[in-house]
């Protein structure tokens, strides 16, 4: 329940390591994580989908326009063939403009459970 995942978010402080697990996106699938990746120029939102993942990531791409209006921004699909994981993201650029490590986990707790919910919904 993207709810759930949104408050136990909500309830940490920000992760260094740069990854939060969320709750599980589809009933048996523990491998799918939340990730708040940090470049100089942009913030990401990524559900990172491991393991056997190809079946779910195409269920959810051939549901992209879907999956894209219920999470009001652009969503950015990397199904990394050839390697043992695909993203699903969202991102938001850096203008120069200095933001908070506050800003910037409240800017991730609302994109991810927007997108973990969009997804729920899809499956």
């Amino acid at each position: 329940h993207a709810e759930a995942a949104v408050l136990a978010l909500t309830n940490r402080t920000p992760p260094k390591e740069g990854w939060c697990r969320t709750s599980q996106l589809k009933s048996g699938d523990p491998n799918a994580t939340a990730w708040l990746h940090r470049t100089s120029d942009r913030l990401r939102a990524v559900i990172w989908v491991q393991g056997d993942r190809l079946p779910l990531f195409d269920e959810l791409y051939s549901q992209r326009e879907a999956i894209e209006a219920d999470v009001g921004q652009p969503v950015i699909w990397d199904r990394m063939d050839n390697r043992k994981s695909s993203m699903i993201f969202v991102q938001r650029l850096l203008t120069g403009d200095e933001i908070s490590q506050a800003e910037e986990f409240n800017w991730f707790i609302a994109s991810v459970g927007s997108l973990t919910k969009a997804i729920q919904k899809a499956i």
